[in-house]
This record gives structure tokens, sequence and C-alpha cells, in this order.
């Protein structure tokens, strides 16, 4: 009897065991199925939503590097989502005796992208455009390595200065800012596939008028009507003190004027995240020179073409390869002419830490400050004046650096698609102290989104100094805009409701505003914004 149970139990056993084996097979399968759907979907994501096909393809090249070829590839419900799906079918082992031979293990993976946040423009301009009147009242800013901190450049500049600058300051004697980044500032730009992109920057050449163009010796009335031979508006565009075409250059730092900007043009690729990575088109690669205004030579003299004091800056030739003071101040300059635009997003990088020998290396030799003022547009190369061409956007790449000597400004300050719901929006300003009088600041969505207000927001103080003024109801601080506020940071945090949506066709939607509504005085204010949403960017979602 013992013989008889025990030859019944073995095979009841012995199809446990084998079972198990065939459970543990399937799990390991799975479990490499899943490591390869996921690896494939981070991998894939970073392409969407702007470029699907190659996202599939990156998707099902690695999940086939994992050892599964077979997969699905399809958008989320979301357009920065990817779902990679891989199936394979496995052969049992022990199971075949009751007639399974074969089982399919099917695994799943949805990630997500968030890009980096676009800042300061839906449009082909950032900054003012004073020949076409557009005037959002501010422009872009950039300093010299040896300009304090204090002054409102977050990242470019080597020193903190004054001890309103203690935030992120070391204890290192050159650089002692701890944030100053050499590489600079980038910006994003979009171009019609196929056309031929022109970069612009106006104003670009450093000549340090002062804040409000108060600086210098401006053409007198008599000589500005003489140089309407050669610039027929001539009488109001180059008159002093603050008028729209004042862009404000200042002098700070060491005493050394800024003696150039320069500008590099990087081809778009596949690398979302990384722009120093992008390839240089070497016949973009600019440079705006600097301007001594202690001279003895004259604003009226740099612009009259045959005076014999200095007529080589006095020289408008676009083909010759050299910026002159006639060709860059008060004016629209070529930085270059892109024919064929690829699709993606070009990289504009602008630094001032740059030698003439190697514009693309920093060279801790340059000692010079001050703050060079300028706007940036981009167009067709045969239409570079059309102030909207269809097509073309020119965009800060997560820090935006800008300088407002005019009220009635309205930021762009971050564009928000629906798929930032649930996640928060982190706005941090640097600086913004610089106003006679005191302010709000109203933090508020674009009037194409379905909510009117943002509430649950946070304010934070970088040395926790209290935010009396702070209203998390409709987003709004007040008092910031003072003294006090000079080399501080104020954070904050906008919560994304689950309802949110917005016109993420078009690229004037989804932006987030920050309206400035000075009660007294008129702003002259050098400030550095960043904005983020905050966790992973590249992340797996299911």
């Amino acid at each position: 009897m013992v013989l008889a149970w025990f030859a019944l139990s073995l095979t009841v056993l012995i199809g446990m065991a084998g079972f198990a084996t065939d459970l543990a097979y399937w799990y390991l399968t799975a479990s490499r199925a899943q490591n390869a759907v996921d690896a494939a979907a981070l991998g894939g994501v970073t392409f969407m939503p702007g470029d699907f096909a190659q996202a599939k393809t990156v998707a099902t090249t690695m999940s086939t590097a994992h050892g599964f070829p077979t997969v699905t590839v399809g958008p989320g419900t979301r357009p920065n989502q990817l779902r990679v799906t891989a199936a394979k079918e496995v052969n049992t082992f022990f199971v075949r005796a009751l007639g399974l031979k074969k089982v399919t293990v099917r695994r799943s993976a949805l990630a997500e992208y968030e890009q980096p946040v676009a800042m300061g423009s839906p449009d082909p301009n950032l900054g003012n455009d004073p020949d076409n009147d557009i005037l959002p009242q501010y422009w872009l800013n950039i300093a010299g390595p040896e300009t304090d901190k204090s002054n409102g450049d977050r990242y470019t500049t080597k020193r903190c200065g004054s001890s309103n600058a203690n935030e992120f300051c070391s204890t290192a004697t050159t650089p002692n800012n701890a944030e100053f980044s050499a590489e600079g500032y980038f910006f994003g730009v979009k171009a019609v596939a196929g056309e031929t992109l022109r970069i612009q920057l106006w104003d670009g050449a450093y000549f340090a008028v002062g804040d409000t163009c108060g600086n210098g010796t401006w053409p007198s009335a008599g000589e500005r009507t003489t140089l309407t031979a050669w610039y027929p508006d001539a009488n109001t565009r180059y008159v002093k003190g603050l008028t729209k075409w004042c862009s404000g250059d200042q002098s700070l730092g060491s005493g050394k004027y800024l003696r150039n900007t320069t500008v590099i043009v990087r081809a778009p690729d596949d690398t979302e995240w990384t722009d120093t990575d992008n390839p240089v088109i070497s016949t973009c690669t600019q440079r705006f020179p600097g301007f001594d205004i202690g001279g003895s030579t004259t604003i009226y003299q740099y612009l009259h073409p045959s005076d014999g004091k200095a007529d080589a800056q006095a020289v408008r030739d676009p083909n010759d390869g050299v910026l002159t003071f006639a060709e860059t101040f008060r004016q629209w300059a070529t930085v270059c002419d892109i024919a064929g635009a690829q699709e993606g997003q070009y990289i504009v990088q602008i630094r001032t830490n740059a030698s003439l020998s190697d514009p693309l290396a920093y060279d801790s030799s340059i000692d010079y400050g001050g703050h060079n003022r300028f706007s940036m547009r981009v167009g067709e190369a045969d239409g570079a004046t059309d102030v909207s061409p269809s097509g073309y956007v020119v965009q800060a790449r997560g820090r935006l650096p800008i300088y407002a000597n005019n009220g009635g400004t309205n930021f762009k300050a971050a564009r928000v698609l629906p798929s930032g719901i649930n996640r928060t929006l982190r706005l941090t300003l640097y600086d913004i102290g610089d106003a006679s009088g005191s302010g709000t600041l109203y933090f508020t969505p674009s009037t194409d989104a379905n909510v009117s207000t943002f509430s649950g927001c946070t304010f934070k103080r970088s040395d926790g100094t209290a935010l009396t003024g702070a209203n998390p109801s409709n987003c709004s601080v007040s008092g910031v805009v003072s003294s006090s506020f000079n080399g501080k940071i104020v954070t904050v945090e906008i919560p994304i409701p689950s309802s949110y949506t917005c016109d993420s066709a078009s690229e004037s939607g989804c932006w987030v505003n920050v309206f400035p509504d000075f009660t007294t005085g008129t702003p002259t204010d050098t400030t550095t914004w960043s904005a983020n949403m905050l966790g992973t960017p590249v992340r797996l979602v299911e």
C-alpha cells in the first residue's frame, strides 16, 4: 500500500516540480521583457511629441538589443508619453506533458518626457523690437565675468560682490559665485524646415550708455540732422535718454569694459536635454565687439561715415564679416543665415568669457565686467523684417536673463503644457529688487487655459525671511520689489491642477504669465529667472 501511494504521490510531486520550473522560467522571461520595454520606453520617449517615427525606431532598437525584437510602440494618453509592449513565445519544459507546449509572455511600459521649460516667448522675437514697435518692455541681459552677481545676473558672473549676494557664494577667491556657468546662456530656435533661417541680435555690441541711456556724448540736434543722410530716423533713434531705442548697456565690475559678446549657433540633435553636444555651425560663430565710452570719440563720430575720426566704425557693409558700431548700435545685426533649415531646435549659445582664438572655450583670464542688453529675433533670410513669420520661435532654455527699464511689462515666464497636470511648476526669481517703489507680482495662467487663476501657490525667500504679502489663493505676492531683495532668490511653486488644459497646438498657448504691478516708480531691474517642473524629466509612469 505504501509503495502504491508513494508512486501516485511521486507523479504529483514531479508534476508540481516541473510546473515550478516552467513558472520560474516564465517569470525570468517576463522580468527580462519588463527590463527591455522599460529601457525602450525611456529611450524613445525623449523624441515625443515632435518625432514619433524616431521614438519608435529608438524604442524598437533598444528592445531588440535586450532580446525582444517583437514590440508594439505607440503614444500614451498624453502627447509626451510613449507606450512599448513586448510579446514573446516561450517553450515549456515539463508541462508540455499536459499539452501546453508554448506560452506568450507580454509586458508593457509607459514612459513620460517633460522637455526643458520654454521661457520668455511664443514668438520669433525675444525682447523688444523697436523697429517694429513690438515692445514687451524687457531686454535680454548678459554680464561680463567680473561683474558683481548682486547686480542681477545670476549665472555668468564670477564674483558675489556685496554682502547682498550671499546666496550660493563659496569661500573661494575667484570665482566665489558657486553658480557661475562658464557656458553662458542658451536659447532655442525653431524654424521652417527647408527655408533659410536668419538669426539676428538687436544692439548686440556693448556700449555703456547706462541703464536709461544717459551716459556718453550723444549727437546734438544738428548732428542728428546731418546723420539723417545715412540714418533716415536719426532724430528719434539716436536721442539721449529713456526711449524705446534704449537697451541700457551698463558699466559694472572691474572697470574694464565688456570687450566682446560671443554668439555660437548649434544645429539640432537627438539629445533634447544636453545643449553643449549639439554640433556647432562654424560659419555662425559671431563676436559682437565692445566699445569704450570713456574714450574721446563721440557717438556721432562713431556713426558719421566721413568725419575723419571713426570712419572704420561707421562702415555699414553686411558682407565684409566685420561688425562695426554703426551696424550694431540700436540696429538689428545678422548673426548668420542657415540655408535649408532642419527640423528640430537650433541652439543659440551666448557668452562673455571666450577668447578670440577659441570662442568655444572658457578663458579664465578675461577680467572685464558690465551688462550687455540686447534682443534676439529669427525669421527667413528673405523676410527678416517680417514681425511675425509663421513657424519661427525663439525661447530661453530654462534660464531667462532679463533687464526691464520701463513699466507695463507682462512676462511670458514659462510654458506649461497639459501634460504638466498634477505636477508643480517652480519659478526662481533672482534679485527682483531694483525699483524706486514697491509692487506686486501676479502669476496667472494664459488666456487660452481653462482656469482663470492658480491657487495653492507657495512663496519662499532664500534667506528664510517671511513673505508677508503672499496670497496663495490667487498666486500673488506683494512687497517684493524693494532693495531688501537685492541678491536674494524668491521661489514660487505653482501646483498645476488636474483640470488644467490649454491650446498646446499653438505656440502662443499654455504660457504662465508674470505681471509686476509697480505702485510707484519705474524699474531699472536686471534679474535672472529660472523655471522647471518638479520631478524627474524622463520617467516611467507604468
